[in-house]
């Protein structure tokens, strides 16, 4: 071919054709064929020492409990094994009770805990959260984010999304909470960001956080939801966030297609000065972010 870069290059198609035998084809010497195998029964071993992630469960990985009512929220831990395996969960916190805090869980069975307050836990005014570790067998984790405030909604929230959890195949809020913010965006720039977000596993269901004015040394709270809208489970990890914000997890785990809010707290130093920070969460495989705003006042 010449060096002319327009030129059209050649073309070559191969026509092959298998001819059918013309004759019997010879008889098969069954001597000459080797027996089949005999058939083996095999079985699964979970190996307790390096157990993997698919052999064990926990649900749900997001409990609230409202402190006027003194509720009792519960959590199934799963064994997937044909092996009995054991359990703890690491509670630091002295004004959550959890009921057992180890124990067993037999062959393809499970085991509740129940987390409460405590009767000495002092009633607090702004909302609480905080992280428990479950370990399975001494190796693996999985960490339950517990909130503790007054707000009946929320908890309607939870529940709904542990439903959700319960029941994958279902109808995802994940999707309308996506939807709605489309309708109610304005500009083609977020659209086009949130659409691409709305593909990924791991979003904020926010662009953007307001907390307005804020008396100076004056801590206010605002719940940020992160969703994951993707068909497996995630652990999401919190890049830690710069004075004056602040949030107290450092990693959640969310179920396919639920989501979680954890409070973040906006505490100014200097008064009559605008505020902005990014928050941070990234999975395994996506990442997402949403923008924090504020501004410190004198009274």
């Amino acid at each position: 071919m010449s060096g002319d870069p327009m030129a059209t290059p050649y073309e070559i198609i191969v026509d092959a054709h298998v001819k059918k035998p013309s004759g019997v084809p010879p008889p098969i010497d069954h001597s000459l064929v080797p027996p089949p195998p005999h058939p083996r029964t095999s079985s699964v071993i979970a190996d307790d020492s390096h157990p993997k992630q698919h052999v064990f469960d926990v649900q749900p990985t997001h409990v609230q409990l409202i402190r006027r009512r003194r509720t009792t929220a519960s959590i199934d831990i799963f064994n997937y094994v044909a092996k009995t395996s054991t359990f703890s969960v690491l509670c630091p916190f002295k004004h959550l009770r959890v009921a057992p805090n180890q124990g067993v869980i037999p062959p393809n069975g499970k085991c509740t805990v129940d987390i409460s307050l405590t009767s000495s836990s002092q009633v607090q005014a702004v909302a609480w959260c905080g992280l428990l570790t479950v370990v399975v067998n001494g190796a693996v984790t999985r960490e339950i984010s517990v909130v503790v405030d007054d707000n009946d909604d929320k908890m309607a929230a939870t529940q709904m999304a542990s439903r959700q959890d319960a029941l994958p195949s279902s109808s995802s809020s994940i999707q309308e909470m996506a939807m709605s913010y489309l309708a109610e965006s304005t500009t083609s720039t977020t659209t086009t960001s949130r659409s691409k977000s709305r593909k990924k596993g791991l979003f904020f269901q926010a662009k953007s956080i307001e907390f307005g004015a804020v008396r100076v040394q004056t801590g206010q709270s605002q719940p940020v939801r992160i969703c994951n809208g993707g068909k497996e489970s995630i652990t999401v990890f919190l890049q830690r966030l710069e004075s004056p914000f602040s949030c107290s997890y450092a990693s959640v785990s969310l179920r396919p297609r639920s989501y979680v809010e954890v409070p973040v707290t906006f505490t100014p130093s200097l008064p009559g000065q605008e505020v902005s920070a990014t928050m941070v969460a990234y999975s395994a495989a996506d990442k997402a972010t949403v923008v924090l705003q504020g501004r410190g006042v004198i009274e």
